[in-house]
Protein backbone atom coordinates (compact mmCIF):
# COMPACT_ATOMS: atom_id res chain seq x y z
CA UNK A 1 0.00 0.00 0.00
CA UNK A 2 1.12 3.62 -0.71
CA UNK A 3 -1.44 6.02 0.05
CA UNK A 4 -1.24 9.77 0.67
CA UNK A 5 -2.96 10.84 4.02
CA UNK A 6 -5.95 12.97 3.36
CA UNK A 7 -4.93 15.95 5.51
CA UNK A 8 -1.35 15.56 3.56
CA UNK A 9 -3.39 15.91 0.14
CA UNK A 10 -5.65 19.15 1.37
CA UNK A 11 -2.05 20.72 2.80
CA UNK A 12 -0.40 19.92 -0.84
CA UNK A 13 -3.16 21.00 -3.02
CA UNK A 14 -3.38 24.43 -0.77
CA UNK A 15 0.36 25.18 -0.31
CA UNK A 16 1.27 24.59 2.48
CA UNK A 17 3.90 22.12 1.72
CA UNK A 18 6.56 22.54 -0.72
CA UNK A 19 8.52 19.25 -1.32
CA UNK A 20 11.72 20.96 -2.30
CA UNK A 21 12.07 23.30 0.17
CA UNK A 22 10.34 22.52 3.14
CA UNK A 23 12.11 19.67 5.90
CA UNK A 24 10.27 16.71 5.14
CA UNK A 25 10.86 13.99 7.28
CA UNK A 26 10.61 9.87 7.45
CA UNK A 27 9.26 7.96 10.02
CA UNK A 28 9.68 4.29 10.59
CA UNK A 29 6.84 2.45 12.47
CA UNK A 30 6.92 -1.15 13.22
CA UNK A 31 2.81 -2.35 14.37
CA UNK A 32 1.05 0.58 12.73
CA UNK A 33 -1.93 0.00 10.27
CA UNK A 34 -2.81 3.37 8.22
CA UNK A 35 -5.36 4.92 9.17
CA UNK A 36 -7.08 7.90 6.90
CA UNK A 37 -7.85 9.88 10.01
CA UNK A 38 -4.17 10.20 11.43
CA UNK A 39 -3.07 13.64 10.76
CA UNK A 40 0.32 14.40 12.64
CA UNK A 41 3.14 12.35 14.43
CA UNK A 42 1.22 12.13 17.63
CA UNK A 43 -1.24 9.88 15.84
CA UNK A 44 1.52 7.28 15.35
CA UNK A 45 1.93 4.57 16.99
CA UNK A 46 5.06 1.62 17.48
CA UNK A 47 8.26 4.21 16.23
CA UNK A 48 11.14 2.44 15.12
CA UNK A 49 14.18 4.65 14.90
CA UNK A 50 14.53 8.48 15.22
CA UNK A 51 13.16 10.42 11.79
CA UNK A 52 15.17 10.56 9.16
CA UNK A 53 15.08 14.32 6.84
CA UNK A 54 14.54 13.51 3.42
CA UNK A 55 16.15 14.91 0.55
CA UNK A 56 13.37 15.42 -1.81
CA UNK A 57 15.93 15.64 -5.13
CA UNK A 58 13.31 16.27 -7.79
CA UNK A 59 9.27 17.64 -8.18
CA UNK A 60 8.29 17.01 -11.93
CA UNK A 61 5.21 15.88 -13.55
CA UNK A 62 3.32 14.90 -10.57
CA UNK A 63 6.13 12.45 -9.20
CA UNK A 64 8.34 13.16 -6.26
CA UNK A 65 11.69 11.88 -6.28
CA UNK A 66 14.20 11.56 -3.28
CA UNK A 67 17.63 9.60 -2.06
CA UNK A 68 17.90 6.64 -0.51
CA UNK A 69 17.34 6.39 3.22
CA UNK A 70 20.21 5.69 5.61
CA UNK A 71 19.50 4.24 8.73
CA UNK A 72 22.69 3.98 11.12
CA UNK A 73 22.90 1.03 13.99
CA UNK A 74 19.19 0.72 13.31
CA UNK A 75 17.70 -1.37 16.64
CA UNK A 76 13.82 -1.73 17.66
CA UNK A 77 11.45 -3.38 16.75
CA UNK A 78 10.43 -4.66 13.16
CA UNK A 79 9.72 -2.40 10.34
CA UNK A 80 6.71 -2.71 8.68
CA UNK A 81 6.07 0.41 7.00
CA UNK A 82 7.40 4.19 6.62
CA UNK A 83 5.29 7.19 7.69
CA UNK A 84 6.39 10.83 5.72
CA UNK A 85 5.68 14.11 7.33
CA UNK A 86 6.04 18.01 7.43
CA UNK A 87 8.48 18.60 9.74
CA UNK A 88 6.09 20.14 12.47
CA UNK A 89 3.41 19.72 9.74
CA UNK A 90 0.72 17.14 8.71
CA UNK A 91 1.26 13.33 7.78
CA UNK A 92 1.92 13.36 4.09
CA UNK A 93 2.15 9.38 2.80
CA UNK A 94 2.41 6.12 3.96
CA UNK A 95 4.24 3.08 2.56
CA UNK A 96 4.52 -0.64 3.78
CA UNK A 97 5.99 -1.75 0.55
CA UNK A 98 8.97 -1.78 -1.10
CA UNK A 99 9.81 -0.29 -5.07
CA UNK A 100 9.02 -3.85 -6.19
CA UNK A 101 5.68 -4.15 -4.40
CA UNK A 102 7.14 -6.89 -1.87
CA UNK A 103 5.73 -6.14 2.11
CA UNK A 104 8.43 -3.74 4.22
CA UNK A 105 9.39 -6.08 6.81
CA UNK A 106 12.80 -5.64 8.46
CA UNK A 107 14.03 -6.44 11.63
CA UNK A 108 16.53 -4.44 12.81
CA UNK A 109 19.53 -6.10 14.45
CA UNK A 110 21.97 -2.69 14.91
CA UNK A 111 23.31 -2.97 11.42
CA UNK A 112 22.41 -0.21 8.97
CA UNK A 113 19.15 0.17 7.11
CA UNK A 114 18.71 1.47 3.64
CA UNK A 115 15.23 1.99 1.86
CA UNK A 116 15.63 3.00 -1.94
CA UNK A 117 12.24 4.29 -3.91
CA UNK A 118 11.78 4.62 -7.09
CA UNK A 119 9.32 7.73 -5.90
CA UNK A 120 8.70 9.34 -2.49
CA UNK A 121 5.07 10.11 -4.13
CA UNK A 122 2.73 10.34 -6.96
CA UNK A 123 -0.11 12.35 -7.72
Amino acid sequence: MRVIYPVGKEALLRGQIDLMTDTIKAQLVGAYTYQPADADVDDLVDLVGAPLIVSVTDVAGGIALCADLVYVDLGGNTVTGIVFYQDAGPLIAYTNQRADTVPINVVPNGADVTFSFDFLLKI
